[in-house]
């Protein structure tokens, strides 16, 4: 995390291995990055702190994860051994022919992005959180029929990508507080929102 208690910049950077594809280990890296503007401390904003506002904030993210989905056995492929599968007296492992192997499957890669504004006002007693976010996920991994006059009959595909975006909103209302003891108890109403929409593309 970088910056005060005003100004918040948190990046991030993951890398990950897989062995999925055996002595050829893929190496994926996670990168985010997330901005948050506690606008109620600025100067101009005086007024409405001393009037009703205990806190506000916008904040904004993007990040990116990377995932192999895909098995050694999709990659490729899966042998049957068997002492039955013999061919003139000699024995040997054939591939099974359900599925086709792979070699060029791409990891399933997640991009998303979040814009956020939140509110405290009148002593605390309400809240309002808004959110926009957009995420994509590309390289779906999903199956393939093949032709019937191939010997297999399916493939392991990352052509698909499915993407989801929309609006939720959260307004909080706490209109009675009472303490008793050491512990308070805070009675709160909450109304939640979600707009969105869904779409896939290959």
């Amino acid at each position: 995390t970088v910056g005060g208690d005003k100004y918040v910049l948190t990046p991030t950077l993951r890398p990950e291995m897989n062995s999925a594809y055996g002595t050829k280990l893929k190496w994926v890296v996670n990168p985010g990055l997330g901005f948050r503007w506690n606008f109620y401390q600025e100067n101009f904003m005086k007024k409405l702190r001393e009037s009703f506002l205990n806190m506000g904030a916008f904040r904004v993210s993007w990040g990116r994860t990377v995932k192999y989905k895909a098995t050694r056995y999709n990659i490729y492929g899966q042998y049957d051994i068997d002492e039955k599968n013999t061919y003139n007296g000699n024995s040997f492992i054939p591939i099974n022919f359900k599925n086709l192997p792979n070699v060029d499957l791409d990891p399933v890669t997640t991009t998303q992005w979040n814009a956020g504004l939140e509110l405290n006002m009148l002593n605390n007693k309400v809240s309002a959180v808004i959110d926009a976010y957009y995420k994509q996920v590309d390289n779906q991994l999903s199956d393939v029929d093949l032709a019937d006059h191939n010997s297999f009959s399916s493939i392991k595909s990352t052509d698909v990508s499915i993407v989801n975006y929309g609006l939720e909103w959260t307004i909080g209302v706490r209109p009675v507080s009472y303490t008793h003891l050491t512990l308070p108890t805070i009675y709160s109403v909450c109304i939640s929102g979600v707009a969105a929409s869904l779409k896939k593309k290959k």
